[in-house]
C-alpha cells in the first residue's frame, strides 16, 4: 500500500500482517494475522517508520500505532476524552497514512458511545487531535502530505453512505 519516494522499501498488510519490505532483503512481518483490524500500513520516507493498526496487547485495545526497528509498536490510543467501543476487543483508532519524515499520522477514531467516527491527526507534541464530524456524518483521514501539513480523506453521511471528500490544513476546518 505504501513505498518510499526511491522505492527501496514497501509497506503494507498480507493476510491480515502489516510487513515490510526491504530492496535486497525479505518480508518482515510486524503484526500478528488479525484481517479484521491490519488492513493498512504505510511507511515514512526513510522506511524507518511504519504506521498500522493492531490491538494493544496490554490493554486488549485495537489502536493506531507506529513502528520501529529499534523500539516495535508504539500506540497511539484514543481521542483525548472519547471512549472506545464496547464490543470486544474494543476499537479506539486506525492508522491509514504517515508523512514523510514520520511526524504525522492521521486515520480514524471511533467515538465507542455512538460507534462513530472521526477522523484525526496525530502527532508526538499534541498527541491524537479529532478533525471534526457534522452532525450525521463520520470522517476519515485517509492519506497525508510528505510534510505533514496537508490531510485528505472524507465525510460520510451515515443514512446513505454517500462520501464527500474533505481537505484540513492542520487542524483547521475542512474544504468540502
Amino acid at each position: 500500500q505504501d513505498v518510499t519516494p526511491d522505492g527501496s522499501t514497501v509497506a503494507g498488510p498480507s493476510h491480515g500482517r502489516a510487513f515490510l519490505w526491504t530492496e535486497g532483503g525479505a518480508v518482515q512481518f510486524l503484526t500478528p494475522p488479525d484481517f479484521l483490524h491490519t488492513f493498512d500500513a504505510s511507511v515514512s520516507d526513510d522506511g524507518a517508520v511504519v504506521a498500522s493498526t493492531l490491538v494493544n496487547p496490554i490493554d486488549n485495545i485495537v489502536s493506531a500505532a507506529t513502528w520501529t526497528q529499534g523500539g516495535g509498536w508504539s500506540f497511539l490510543g484514543c481521542l483525548p476524552g472519547v471512549i472506545p467501543t464496547p464490543e470486544e476487543p474494543a476499537q479506539c483508532s486506525t492508522a491509514y497514512d504517515i508523512s514523510g519524515d514520520a511526524s504525522v499520522v492521521v486515520g480514524l477514531a471511533w467515538h465507542g458511545d455512538t460507534f462513530r467516527a472521526e477522523g484525526f491527526r496525530w502527532t508526538s507534541g499534541s498527541g491524537m487531535v479529532g478533525l471534526g464530524q457534522p452532525v450525521g456524518f463520520s470522517s476519515r483521514a485517509s492519506a497525508v502530505s510528505a510534510d505533514g501539513t496537508t490531510s485528505g480523506g472524507f465525510y460520510e453521511d451515515e443514512m446513505s453512505g454517500q462520501r464527500r471528500p474533505a481537505r484540513w490544513i492542520g487542524t483547521g476546518a475542512p474544504d468540502l
